[in-house]
């Protein structure tokens, strides 16, 4: 967060996951674009069954030209709290 804090206005994607969401509206404050993939998209682009985080950051990398892609929506505090209370 100190890097993203210092550099200018960016892209900045992520793979989804139970705590992006907090970490997205983080990022958005800091004045940058983020966005998330979904995981099932990344999983299509990998080539080689061994999996580590150098190659995943690679592949999300490659997620930002591929044309068409869909974008997850980002919820807002209320919108997840709400989504939280619905599924317990």
């Amino acid at each position: 967060m100190e890097m993203l804090a210092n550099t200018p206005s960016v892209v900045v994607l992520m793979e989804s996951c139970k705590g992006s969401m907090f970490r997205v509206r983080a990022i958005a404050d800091l004045n940058h674009v983020a966005r998330l993939v979904k995981g099932s998209d990344i999983k299509a682009l990998r080539i080689v069954c061994q999996k580590n985080d150098f190659r995943e950051a690679d592949y999300i990398a490659r997620l930002f030209y591929v044309p068409d892609i869909k974008y997850l929506f980002v919820k807002n505090q209320r919108q997840q709290s709400l989504q939280f209370l619905q599924n317990a």
